[in-house]
Order: C-alpha cells, then structure tokens, then sequence
C-alpha cells in the first residue's frame, strides 16, 4: 500500500514509465534480472569472480598503504564501483578521463533527494550526473563494433549490445 518516493526519483532518473517502471515486473526487468545474474550470480561468483575481487582487493590496500590518509567509506565505495565497471562495461578506472566513482557519488545523492530540478539542487546535479553517464555509455557502445574479434570483450554491455 506504500510506495516510497524515491523509487519515483529512480524511474524519473532512468527515464522508466509503464512497464518498466521499478515497481512493475516487466520483460525488460526480468531480462536485465537475468543478465546480471549471469555476470555476477552465485555460480559465476564461485568460478572467477571470487579470486578476481581478491587481486582487486589487494591491489586497492596495497596502494592505500603507500598514501597518508584513506577515507574509507569513499575510497571503498570507489574501489567496489571500479570493480563493478570493470566486469559490467570494461571500464579501467586508472586509465580513464572521467572518474565514474565521482559521477556515482553525485547519482546517489540524487536519489535521495527531493526530485527537484532547480539549479543547485542534488536532484539536478544527478539529473547532469546521468546524462554523463549516457554519453559513456553510448561512447562505449559506438566503440564496440570497431574492435577486432580476439579484442572483444566478455562483459555485461557487450551482451546487451548483442
């Protein structure tokens, strides 16, 4: 009987209306369900994905060790997105221009604030927020065609491009 208004600020942000919406079961939720599942579910967890989150791991504390001061909750929230991006979009956090870990920050805010979209408003800056990440995205995707057959990658856009 309650439906919390920040999902409607999430809809409004991914621009999801009807069947899609995030309080509705639809073909695109159950497909988008399932493709995740297929990259990060408990059996492609106990295959690869177990000892690649190691060697991610340790290779964030390792350089975490060599600085003065870590804030945690941000630097681990960074590490755990830059993994994230690496498995679903190919996305190499050190080699990039764009800091997707600064850009995630500015979402999240957004969708815990109230949908207002005056300018200097949180609600706003995600709106600006995503339309960034758009253009990544459909940059990635532009990409992808031209790449040669052996640089393919296995990750979660390609087979939503597919």
């Amino acid at each position: 009987m309650v439906e919390l208004w920040y999902l409607d600020t999430f809809s409004k942000v991914f621009a999801q209306d009807g069947e899609i919406r995030t309080t509705a079961p639809g073909a695109v939720h159950k497909y988008l369900r399932t493709s995740i599942l297929n990259h990060f579910g408990s059996k492609r967890l106990k295959d690869n994905l177990l000892l690649q989150i190691e060697d991610f791991v340790n290779k964030t504390l390792s350089a975490w060790s060599t600085q003065a001061s870590v804030e945690v909750k941000i630097a681990a929230s960074a590490m755990v997105l830059d993994f994230t991006t690496k498995i679903m979009i190919s996305y190499d956090a050190k080699t990039s221009p764009v800091s997707l870990s600064q850009i995630y920050c500015g979402i999240v805010k957004g969708f815990l604030s109230f949908p207002l979209n005056n300018f200097g408003t949180a609600y706003h800056q995600c709106l600006k927020d995503q339309n960034k990440i758009m253009t990544i995205l459909r940059d990635l995707l532009k990409e992808r065609p031209t790449l040669l057959p052996e640089t393919r990658r296995e990750d979660f856009l390609e087979q939503l491009r597919n």
